[in-house]
Parts: structure tokens; C-alpha cells; sequence
């Protein structure tokens, strides 16, 4: 993989360990940025069932000394934590923060059955469709009350400033970072069965033999 980059990540020596594809880009500069009068703080994205995340102002008086996002890798989403008005996001973990925020997180949230918690970690199709939209494996975003949008930041997170390396090791990061590029974003032709093939083509193409792996079963 090729990273276009003014900046290092804790998973970058991993280059020059595996060698620079450069058919494979990675490119971490910042998402253009419209000129004046349009210019915003993020990007607006429309897309439906995104994950959802607390937020200070939803009445739950243990959020109220917190602001909330997500980053999103590869399209799981981890959930960024800072106390509100102070300091910098970093990855929530149980350990580093009050056994009363944990209980408010793991309870159901308004628009799932599910709690903010069991959300996290797992590939979501929404973060997919904002991945492809963007061209981009990793972001940061907010979204919307009604959760049909997503507010993505205009820089790309540094993943070491967050504290994601305590739960997603350099090795791995790498190479899901690698193999989304490649392979998810833009599907490579080496996993895409042509679909200009017919379906015996088709059969041929995933190893199988039409004469003997299809011959009907002796009475």
C-alpha cells in the first residue's frame, strides 16, 4: 500500500516491511473543502442507518459532561470520547472513564434495540456507503438527530492520537486497511466474477469441473 501522507501513524513502518504497493493509494490529505460562500466545518453526507452515538443534548444527565463522535475504520465504527469543553477525543474504553457513563452506554438508545455499546466494532453497510462516497478506509464524523446524515470531519484522524492501537494492533490495521482499499471500496477483479460470463462460465471460474461436479447422482 501507498500512503500519500504529511503525517506518520503508528502503522505506517509497515510499508516499508511489506513493500509500497502503489496500485493500492491511501491518500490521508485533507477532503476538499468548498470556497466561500459554502464552506463549513464538515462535510454533510446523506445516508440512512448509520450507527447512532449519545449526545449531550439528548437529556441523559450522565452525557452531559461529555462530547461524543465516531471514527469510523474500515466501516466499524469505534466511539471517541472527550469531557465537554476540555482536551482532545480519545478511543472510550471501560477502564479510563466513570462506572456511571459505562451504565448509560450500555443501555438501549432511542432509535435501536440495541445499546450504543453493541454497536461498536462491527462492519456497518451505512459506514460502507459513506467509505465508497469518500474514497477513504478511515474518517470522523457526527451525525444527524434524525440519523440520516453523517458530518464527517475534513481531516483524517490520526489513529495514534486516539488511542486505537490499545484494540487494533499495527499488523492488522494495516493489512484491513490494505485489503478495504483494494478490495471493498473499489472491488478488485480477482474477487469479482465478470458478469458478462454466463453461468457456466461462472461455475468454471469459482474451480469447478461442469462433467464431474455436476453429474447427476446414480440410482
Amino acid at each position: 500500500m501507498y500512503i500519500i501522507s504529511k503525517w506518520r501513524d503508528y502503522y505506517d513502518y509497515l510499508s516499508h516491511i511489506y513493500g509500497q504497493d502503489k496500485s493500492i493509494v491511501y491518500d490521508r490529505r485533507p477532503f476538499h473543502r468548498p470556497p466561500p460562500p459554502e464552506y463549513s466545518s464538515s462535510i454533510k453526507i446523506e445516508q440512512k442507518n448509520l450507527p447512532q452515538f449519545p449526545s449531550k443534548v439528548i437529556g441523559i444527565s450522565e452525557f452531559n459532561n461529555y462530547d461524543f463522535k465516531l471514527v469510523s475504520i474500515c466501516s466499524k465504527p469505534f466511539l471517541l470520547v472527550k469531557v465537554a469543553y476540555t482536551g482532545n477525543f480519545t478511543l472510550y474504553e471501560k477502564s479510563k472513564f466513570p462506572e456511571a457513563l459505562y451504565k448509560s452506554l450500555t443501555k438501549r438508545h432511542f432509535f435501536s434495540k440495541e445499546s450504543y455499546l453493541t454497536q461498536l466494532g462491527k462492519e456497518s453497510s451505512a459506514l460502507l456507503e459513506v467509505s465508497k462516497k469518500l474514497n477513504a478506509p478511515v474518517f470522523s464524523l457526527e451525525t444527524s438527530y434524525r440519523n440520516d446524515a453523517a458530518y464527517v470531519d475534513y481531516n483524517i484522524p490520526i489513529l495514534s492520537d486516539l488511542g486505537i492501537a490499545s484494540v487494533y494492533p499495527p499488523d492488522q490495521i494495516y493489512q484491513d486497511i490494505s485489503y478495504f482499499m483494494a478490495n471493498t471500496i473499489k472491488p478488485s477483479p480477482d474477487t469479482t466474477v465478470n458478469d458478462t460470463m454466463n453461468s457456466k462460465e461462472k461455475i468454471v471460474s469459482h474451480g469447478f469441473d461442469l462433467k464431474q461436479s455436476f453429474r447427476g447422482k446414480n440410482k
